[in-house]
């Protein structure tokens, strides 16, 4: 943001963006084979309502 007189640059090089690809595609895998480790009767919405918080 220029206008402001902020100046913010992001840099990465091959080996976070193949650390980034690597976290992504695992997290990916994951979620799928949650989906086919369900039951249907299960509530799906429901368990991946509750991975994004935890409960106290």
């Amino acid at each position: 943001m220029p206008s402001l007189g902020v100046d913010f640059t992001l840099w990465t090089d091959g080996f976070a963006w193949i650390f980034a690809f690597l976290v992504s595609a695992i997290g990916f895998l994951i979620v799928i084979y949650t989906r086919y480790y369900i039951s249907p009767e299960d509530p799906v919405p429901r368990f991946y309502g509750s991975s994004w918080h935890s409960r106290a």
